[in-house]
């Protein structure tokens, strides 16, 4: 597994073209970036609830979520081979936020005590 993360927060262009994101990051941009070297699994998640009581929709409905061995190495294989990637424009790219993360605590370390 790897030790780090990459995180994609996005949405489609319309609710009209749910299906056709979905099918595209599913099946073509997800395989494209599991192709690369240091990724190992991608995980994505629909918004479902909102945790504060009031407050406004969420930004962004659809959360991509890579594990991988380095994050800027990740990044750095991404931007290398962006020319080759067969992207849709069923996808709000205006509106796209990606980050890095690096690992520096897991639960999984913790020895039980008692």
């Amino acid at each position: 597994m790897g030790k780090a993360l990459l995180l994609a927060l996005s949405n489609p262009v319309s609710e009209d073209r749910v299906d056709e994101f979905n099918h595209w990051y599913n099946t073509i941009h997800a395989a494209q970036l599991l192709a690369l070297p240091g990724f190992h699994k991608v995980r994505r998640y629909r918004a479902s609830a909102q945790l504060l009581p009031g407050a406004k929709k969420p930004t962004y409905t659809y959360l991509a979520v890579y594990e991988v061995d380095d994050s800027a190495a990740a990044v750095e294989t991404i931007l290398e081979n962006d020319s080759q990637f067969q992207m849709s424009d069923a996808m709000d790219f205006g509106g796209a936020l990606g980050i890095a993360f690096d690992e520096i605590y897991c639960s999984d370390d913790v020895v039980p005590t008692g």
